[in-house]
């Protein structure tokens, strides 16, 4: 289910459970089946994108499950890669596209989330401040 079309609160506000997509160019690095507590992983993405605007290179794991994600500035370019176990999956897409769409995804998810699960707010605007805006 898509965060806009989201209604219910979590039974538990500390474990927020859901998945982010993250398909480019026809492959899904990451999909429904890799989820875990979602607004945890937006914030460790949050956290990412910041480092790789500073550094070009960024990796976080989910909060639960041993899910690598990577991002590597390539130019005009941003190799994404998602590794789980022995499996592997990799895309290289255009940096200022990447860029754009990623944090508006984050911070749609985030004024979203707050609606949802408003005792969490002030941490959800401490992570969608770190996702610049297009």
């Amino acid at each position: 289910m898509h965060v806009d079309s989201y209604g219910d609160r979590p039974a538990d506000p500390d474990y927020v459970e859901g998945a982010i997509e993250i398909v480019a160019d026809g492959v899904e690095i990451v999909g429904q089946r890799e989820w875990d507590y979602v607004d945890q992983l937006w914030s460790y993405l949050a956290d990412a994108l910041e480092r790789f605007r500073a550094d070009g290179a960024a990796s976080t794991y989910y909060p639960d499950q041993p899910i690598l994600i990577e991002f590597s500035a390539q130019g005009s370019r941003v190799l994404i890669s998602s590794t789980g176990g022995e499996h592997v999956r990799r895309v290289s897409v255009n940096r200022t596209e990447f860029e754009e769409v990623f944090n508006a995804a984050g911070r749609r998810f985030f004024d979203r989330i707050s609606e949802i699960v408003p005792v969490n707010s002030d941490g959800y605007a401490a992570a969608r401040s770190k996702l610049v805006t297009g």
